[in-house]
């Protein structure tokens, strides 16, 4: 959950419910009802937006996925996989998604001090009022009633009721004391301070949230109007009774009680004649549920995609995080020749390994990352990733020079070089586990030799993993499933980038759903045992063949 996205949720929620209420509710429905809505609108408006329940079961995503395709004769990577297929070691991840990494101490480090410091001192004088009362409670004298306790002391200057008991002065005449032990026992009988002081322990939390306290005048006025209505029902003269208000002008109320003197306007005077119009109060309520059912959908729930947010790596989720980076970006000389531009100097493609190597000598580096723009042809790359194969830093990640599509991977060492490598025989039976993704110069994708959008890719891929997992014999604890990806020496870098997010993400897709399958936990809940048991059953198999 991000705060900002909270604070934003919070905000338009609690705005649009009060909205709802002023416009709907306020003078035409019963005053529980009002009350009721007043405090539902707002705990919901600070729930939803820390809510994140999926739209749809991501263990179904399979039936959206497009059905299989029938395969040509011969159709196994031929011009792919030629005996055997290289894979770098450790392509694999071998710990759970991070829950988050840690931040430096910054503006939001003193944001967050900020807030807690305002919110403690709302909460203190909360805490404060509170023992104001029950100190002054001790020094009065007690009468045990039949719903409450009524405490009398000088020291009262304004009548006010805190949760069970009625605070009320002395030099009050009979008629007087009763028309405000009633209205304070209507108080009481409501519930209304324990309301108030919900809705302002809940404002001392959001104390940004300015729409609360607008919530808490507007509560405190639609109790003032039940409590009126009780005493005038019970008989009360009504300009003896406005008299009475007049004189309560001030005195000892603290904000989490409820007195006489909150909202002293024409609107309650005019209250106290009007009748509370009732009519239609179910289908005015009712009318509020599509904006409650719109504020859910709209900062309550979140789609599940089979990108983890916690997971932005192939070899390890978090090593993003951790890794010196070398930045390398591709240009063109004016004669079309191509040079790098790495961390700001300029190289030619002959001097890249040996900076690269001084670098990882030291050392400084485990991960290096590529910006092209889209229209880079695979021969300049298949270049660069040569060299980098014969250098320490065969850990890279491709990058469009406009930061849209990125992908991250890692490079089988060089044929000639003693660097332990993972061969996987291909054998018959291992033929038909094998797909085969093509990139034309055009840029066009084909999958088994059957052209396909790009952005089908993930849900193709996850298919036939998803596929062969439904289908594992007994016996069987790891897919077989491998893509190998073939690409014309004049295939656009941007296709090939797109094709590598796009296998990893049916990667993660599948790994998080199996995770969930099996555990019953989202992948960040896992711990490494957990993890590691999802990445040896899907195990990540992306080989890559020479352009043609």
């Amino acid at each position: 959950m991000q705060v900002l996205g909270y604070i934003v949720g919070t905000l338009v929620c609690s705005g649009l419910f009060l909205v709802a209420y002023r416009w709907l509710l306020m003078g035409k429905v019963g005053y529980r009802m009002c009350r009721a809505f007043i405090l539902a609108g707002m705990v919901l408006a600070a729930l939803i937006p820390a809510l994140d329940v999926p739209l749809y079961d991501p263990a179904r995503l399979q039936a959206v996925f497009p059905p299989a395709v029938e395969l040509e004769q011969g159709t196994p990577a031929d011009a792919a996989v030629s005996g055997t297929v290289m894979l770098p070691d450790g392509n694999m991840p071998d710990a759970p998604p991070a829950a988050g990494t840690l931040r430096g101490v910054g503006i939001t480090a003193v944001l967050a001090a900020l807030y807690a410091l305002v919110a403690a001192a709302s909460l203190g004088l909360l805490a404060v009022g509170a023992v104001r009362i029950l100190r002054l409670r001790r020094r009065c004298v007690l009468t045990p009633m039949r719903r409450c306790t009524l405490a009398e002391s000088p020291e009262v200057r304004t009548p006010f009721s805190f949760l069970r008991t009625i605070y009320l002065g002395t030099g009050y005449g009979p008629s007087e004391s009763r028309m405000i032990i009633a209205h304070e026992s209507s108080h009481v009988r409501h519930g209304h301070p324990l309301e108030r002081l919900a809705l302002s322990l809940l404002r001392s939390l959001l104390w940004f949230n300015p729409f609360l306290w607008i919530a808490e005048k507007d509560l405190a006025e639609v109790q003032e109007w039940e409590a009126d209505k009780d005493v005038l029902d019970g008989g009360t003269d009504l300009t003896l009774y406005r008299e009475t208000i007049f004189r309560q002008l001030f005195g000892y109320n603290p904000d989490i009680s409820c007195g006489l003197n909150h909202s002293l306007t024409k609107k309650r005077f005019a209250m106290m004649t009007q009748k509370c119009r009732g009519r239609h109060a179910l289908l005015r309520l009712g009318a509020t549920l599509p904006l409650l059912a719109a504020a859910f959908l709209a900062f309550g729930c979140g789609v599940r995609s089979g990108a983890s947010p916690q997971d932005d790596s192939v070899l390890h989720p978090s090593a993003a995080a951790r890794d010196s980076v070398i930045a390398v970006q591709v240009a063109y000389n004016e004669d079309g020749s191509c040079y790098a531009i790495i961390d700001g100097t300029r190289y030619a493609f002959d001097e890249i390994k040996g900076y690269i190597d001084a670098r990882t000598a030291s050392g400084e580096v485990s991960l290096v990352s590529i910006s092209c723009s889209g229209d880079v042809p695979m021969g300049v790359l298949t270049d660069l990733k040569e060299i980098l194969r014969r250098t320490d830093a065969r850990r890279v990640k491709y990058d469009l020079a406009d930061g849209s599509v990125s992908a991250e991977a890692v490079l089988p060492p060089a044929f000639d070089s003693d660097v332990p490598r993972t061969i996987i025989n291909v054998t018959p039976d291992i033929m038909d586990y094998i797909h085969t993704i093509e990139l034309d110069s055009d840029g066009t994708v084909y999958f088994d030799r059957t052209r396909i959008a790009a952005d089908e890719l993930t849900g193709r891929a996850a298919y036939e993993l998803i596929d062969e997992l439904d289908k594992l014999p007994a016996g069987q604890t790891s897919l077989k499933t491998m893509f190998s990806v073939v690409a014309d020496s004049g295939a656009p870098y941007e296709t090939y980038v797109s094709v590598q997010e796009s296998l990893i993400n049916a990667y993660k897709l599948v790994r998080e759903n199996h995770a969930r399958d099996k555990f019953g936990k989202e992948p960040g809940e896992l711990d490494e045992t957990q993890w590691r048991q999802v990445t040896d059953a899907i195990p990540m198999r992306i080989a890559e063949a020479e352009p043609r």
